[in-house]
């Protein structure tokens, strides 16, 4: 019976596979998420200015006009963080592709290792057998040859 000898390596480096494909998934996820938000706060910053110009049609005070200010830098404020979130969000992306890239390489190091020593143990075993059937041949032609000599 075939045993390798670096399961619990193998095993390891499989469990760190995919967690390193649960991060990337994460990753991707977060990416989507500030895009999502992105656009949100793009439409609403959209919205937001045609309300404006509906209130300026209609005559807004000073106050309200500063008020409008304030919330037209609040959305741009988000826009501008959202924007590097999705930067940084890319650069995790990046991260977590190359890592997972190491993992897998390391996984089908030990996969290719398990291959080669299964292989060198079928043929231990082919040649085992090959040997046992020789001598059973062998016994069998010799007790064959002894009786006949009586």
């Amino acid at each position: 019976m075939f045993t390798f000898r670096y399961q619990n390596i193998l095993k390891y480096k499989e469990d760190l596979e995919q967690q390193a494909k649960n991060d990337l998934a994460r990753a991707v996820a977060a990416l989507n998420d500030a895009k999502q938000r992105l656009t949100d706060l793009e439409s609403q910053l959209k919205s937001y200015k045609c309300d404006c110009l509906q209130s300026l049609e209609a005559g807004v005070t000073a106050s309200s006009f500063s008020f409008n200010d304030v919330h037209r830098r609040y959305f741009e404020d988000g826009i501008k963080t959202c924007r590097s979130d999705i930067a940084l969000a890319k650069q995790n992306i990046a991260i977590c592709r190359q890592h997972l890239m190491t993992c897998t390489q390391d996984k089908k190091k030990y996969e290719k290792l398990k291959e080669k020593e299964k292989a060198a143990y079928q043929e231990e075993e082919r040649k085992r057998e090959e040997q046992l059937i020789d001598q059973l041949v062998n016994y069998r032609s010799s007790f064959r040859n002894t009786e006949g000599t009586f």
